[in-house]
């Protein structure tokens, strides 16, 4: 009795692991086509985060943080259910201002614009989390998925500057194609 529970539980967790595996490389598939037919530099300061997450549930995203001049601002998700007063746009202003647009009006077009680019990108990606942002390290993002995999979009391996983080991640990640890195969890 023993041996066919044991066998059984053998049989479930290779089929789990399978299915795992297949999301992964679904969403590997995804990534590599999306990195192909867009530019992704739009998302080199930028850094989204969805809250309240579960498989069943949507994301719920209503702010993602973008960082200019080693400042970071909250930029409104202009899509939803989620209704913005004049009043309520987060940072908006203040990150347009440094863009050299100080009409209110201005910003919140140049604002929804922006916004609507960056996540119709996350959207296309079907990523659980993108980090970008990391004046420290250099020209790359990250993606993280469900699984606890990350997947690092690295344009120009030049471009990162941080030996320790290179010894520590990018060293120890795979290729997984021309600009794309995977760490498994």
């Amino acid at each position: 009795m023993i041996k066919y529970i044991f066998i059984l539980t053998t049989i479930i967790s290779g089929c789990a692991n399978k299915s795992s595996d297949i999301k992964l490389q679904g969403s590997i598939d995804t990534l590599i086509q999306v990195v192909h037919q867009n530019d992704l530099s739009i998302l080199y300061n930028v850094s989204i985060k969805p809250r309240e997450y579960s498989i069943e549930s949507e994301k719920q995203i209503v702010r993602f943080q973008v960082r200019l001049n080693k400042k970071t601002f909250s930029i409104p998700v202009f899509d939803g259910d989620i209704p913005f007063s004049k009043g309520n746009y987060f940072d908006l202003f203040a990150y347009y201002q440094l863009k050299n647009i100080h009409n209110r009006d201005s910003a919140i077009i140049q604002g929804k614009d922006y916004s609507d680019r960056v996540m119709g990108l996350y959207r296309v990606l079907k990523v659980h989390e993108i980090l970008g942002g990391l004046p420290n390290v250099g020209e790359l993002v990250i993606f993280k998925l469900l699984d606890g995999s990350q997947i690092l979009f690295i344009p120009d391996t030049s471009k990162i500057f941080n030996n320790k983080w290179k010894e520590s991640v990018y060293l120890s990640s795979k290729k997984i194609d021309k600009n794309l890195y995977i760490i498994n969890k």
